[in-house]
């Protein structure tokens, strides 16, 4: 990125000689993914191969559009960056053979993806790996059905709107520095971006912990909050908006406490743990309540941690309810992280998915009279 700030630098100084140099003709380009949760696109489906009249031959089908779940995709970047997808036409007919169908378009997108028509109506919710929807139906072959001249029928073509209602299987809450990128590493194939200092996540980081029957969770390392998130503080709407699609909280908690800054207080363990509950609470009071949580009290190795830590057990319940366990961990030394990941699972296993689509009537009758014609 060096060598292209470079060359574009000299190239601004050949064009422009005696303009004054902008530094915003220089800028050094990131080729990090970037995190898309949200995205509109065009789809049409095939157009309906010619068909032969003399021969009484029906043109090939259209193509569909369909979208497929996949687990190992994390977000919906490289559908962002296509924007439009088209399905093939089918063929023509020939007098020596039948024509074959279009070949179908198929869009892979991440578990937890909701789509929408343009009007906001939902189509589908693709919840389980490998959950199908079909967007675009390919044209009919032309045939005396389709017109007296065997003309292929088009397919269907519009915008829908791709949203990634659920990001991951657990969400990582907790203040800047708590240690939550560290977690998502040191469990995960995730490769976050680590450092001593507020807000080095900057979008969310999404890894895959993996256990030995090959089951596999995906976890969140969402960009730090602070107090007042819910008035849209620091990153604040987004991290919560984040939060609030995911399936279980793993509240991650610094025994040592936090503060934000040297202008900011200092908060113990226990009122870290107060202050992400209210800001979850404020943003949405029944969504922290509606999710099974856990709570990962780390950083267990620095000194004096087992003191600060007993402390804090005889009162996080009051904060949070009986229901939520408590793990000391230290992603430094990898205390604890195993009986955490086992929990995990253990909390999921219980909680119920179903998979919500739109009638095929319903769907139907939208996309007759939704066709574009001319």
């Amino acid at each position: 990125s060096n060598f292209y700030c470079v060359v574009m630098f000299l190239k601004s100084l050949f064009r422009s000689s005696f303009s004054p140099f902008s530094a915003s003709s220089c800028r050094c380009v990131s080729t990090a993914p970037s995190f898309v949760d949200r995205v509109r696109v065009f789809v049409a489906g095939g157009r309906g191969g010619q068909g032969l009249g003399k021969f009484g031959r029906a043109g090939g089908d259209g193509g569909n559009v369909v979208i497929i779940a996949d687990a190992s995709v994390n977000n919906l970047s490289k559908v962002s960056g296509l924007k439009r997808f088209h399905a093939s036409s089918g063929e023509a007919a020939t007098k020596h053979r039948n024509a074959r169908h279009g070949n179908d378009t198929i869009i892979e997108v991440p578990v937890g993806t909701s789509v929408f028509l343009e009007t906001g109506r939902p189509i589908g919710d693709l919840t389980h790996h490998g959950d199908e929807l079909l967007v675009a139906k390919g044209g009919e072959g032309g045939s005396y059905l389709t017109s007296e001249n065997f003309v292929g029928l088009k397919g269907d073509r519009f915008h829908i709107v791709l949203e990634l209602k659920l990001i991951a299987d657990v969400g990582l809450v907790g203040f800047p520095n708590a240690g939550k990128s560290s977690l998502l590493k040191a469990l995960s194939r995730a490769r976050p971006r680590i450092a001593n200092y507020p807000f080095t996540t900057l979008r969310p980081n999404i890894g895959v912990v993996e256990y030995d029957d090959f089951t596999r969770l995906r976890m969140a390392d969402i960009p730090g909050l602070i107090e007042g998130a819910h008035e849209n503080k620091g990153m604040g709407h987004a991290f919560l908006r984040h939060i609030e699609r995911t399936k279980m909280l793993l509240y991650v908690i610094d025994v040592g406490g936090f503060q934000l800054g040297p202008k900011h207080p200092f908060r113990t363990a226990e009122e870290t743990l107060e202050l992400l509950v209210d800001e979850l609470d404020r943003y949405e009071n029944a969504m922290r309540k509606s999710k099974p949580a856990l709570i990962a009290l780390n950083k267990m190795d620095v000194p004096g941690a087992e003191s600060l830590a007993n402390e804090f057990e005889q009162h996080y319940s009051r904060i949070v309810g009986d229901r939520v366990g408590l793990h000391r961990i230290s992603t430094h030394t990898g205390e604890g992280l195993e009986d955490l990941t086992l929990e995990m699972l253990k909390e999921l296993s219980t909680k119920k998915e179903t998979v919500v689509r739109l009638g095929v009537e319903e769907l139907e009758n939208y996309l007759f009279t939704s066709h574009d014609y001319v």
